[in-house]
């Protein structure tokens, strides 16, 4: 029996990377400019299990491929840990490309006292004489470690994914701005962090340079060719085979979300049991998924919003521009009074659940992107 190549897990790597052309090539633009000299550092934002790992690991790939020293992290530290834990980590891939001893010498020149590795990472504790803030020793760490690999390597990057998650943020981002450029003309490193929508607020709310210095990129979801490709290459390993007819009601159903792909394309492979997926499948496969998806995902987003606000989301169609006065309309029938529909639209739209049209014949009106969403709205309502 052929294994099951779906992912459907918050973090891994899909079985086909589809898409991304668009920041696939803003990155490589900014590799090149930084193996040139000038570092220019990326912030990718996008809503959960959109694909931000994936992208922060598929950037990782093309870079090491591009000759440069890599390191990924999700931001699962304190700000004032933050340093310690890039030196560790920047430390196990030296480690592990270059041997101890090189490890040992860059370690010695900026007085780190002790650092035990193994070659899956840190073992023991990070520990500098110096007793100035952590940003300095980590400017020396990297412009010494950048002085002895600069002939072997084009430069180094680092990968910080969650990074809205840490609680003294505006602490973090300005101490990682100001390492960046204090080290920017003796060492060729870039960052690039990932977050969800919030971080670019945040980042603005903090300080609003920081919008400029980690250029921000919005993740979108897959074009409907590229949805297609996510879900059919893979299942092309399977050995079975779907008829275009479900590949497109699938398509709908996922409204180009990775992770949706993820989750059905699991599911079909899990129930079916010859070789081409059938109605039955789908059915059965769908169930499944959106049970999987709704504990996962949509208990906890519907939390963050009332009962009223989920009966408004719901009488909007998926991909359909509508105004809010038809909005009003149909959510009445509902027993939503007319007049709180404005500020419940408000609100959905500020967290996330819908997007207001700004240009266009259609502008003004309101357009949910989530069919499944809608679909399980439907279901529970």
């Amino acid at each position: 029996m052929a294994r099951n190549p779906f992912s459907p897990s918050s973090g891994m790597f899909p079985p086909y990377f589809s898409g991304r052309k668009r920041e696939i090539e803003a990155f490589e633009m900014k590799l090149n400019a930084l193996e040139d000299g000038t570092a220019q550092h990326m912030a990718i934002i996008g809503e959960w299990a959109i694909g931000k790992t994936s992208l922060l690991r598929k950037f990782e790939e093309i870079a090491a491929g591009h000759g440069l020293l890599t390191y990924y992290c999700v931001a699962r530290f304190r700000g004032g840990e933050m340093f310690s834990n890039i030196v560790s980590g920047i430390s196990a891939e030296i480690q592990r490309e270059f041997g101890a001893g090189l490890l040992q010498k860059i370690s010695k020149t900026v007085s780190l006292e002790s650092l035990s590795l193994t070659l899956f990472g840190l073992k023991g504790e990070l520990k500098f004489s110096s007793s100035d803030s952590a940003a300095f020793p980590f400017r020396e760490y990297i412009v010494h470690a950048w002085n002895e690999i600069k002939d072997k390597k084009k430069g180094i990057v680092i990968l910080i994914d969650d990074l809205d998650t840490v609680e003294d943020f505006k602490e973090t981002m300005l101490a990682l701005r100001a390492a960046s450029m204090e080290v920017a003309q003796n060492a060729r490193l870039m960052f690039v962090i990932a977050g969800a929508p919030v971080l670019f607020d945040k980042m603005y709310d903090a300080h609003a340079p920081l919008v400029r210095f980690f250029e921000p990129l919005q993740l979108s979801r897959l074009n409907n060719e590229e949805a297609k490709l996510a879900l059919t290459q893979p299942l092309k390993e399977t050995g079975k085979k779907i008829d275009e007819g479900l590949v497109t009601r699938l398509l709908k159903l996922c409204s180009g979300h990775p992770y949706y792909i993820q989750e059905f394309g699991y599911y079909l492979v899990e129930v079916s049991k010859g070789t081409r997926i059938t109605e039955g499948d789908l059915e059965l496969g769908f169930r499944r998924a959106l049970n999987d998806v709704a504990i996962k995902i949509f208990d906890k987003r519907l939390s963050e919003i009332s009962k009223t606000q989920q009966k408004v989301l719901s009488v909007l169609t998926p991909k359909k521009a509508i105004s809010q006065k038809e909005i009003a309309d149909l959510a009445g029938r509902a027993g939503v009074l007319s007049s709180t529909v404005r500020r419940n639209l408000r609100v959905l739209k500020e967290k996330g659940f819908l997007n207001q049209i700004d240009k266009g014949e259609d502008k003004g009106k309101y357009i949910a992107e989530d069919s499944l969403l809608i679909e399980y709205l439907g279901q529970i309502l």
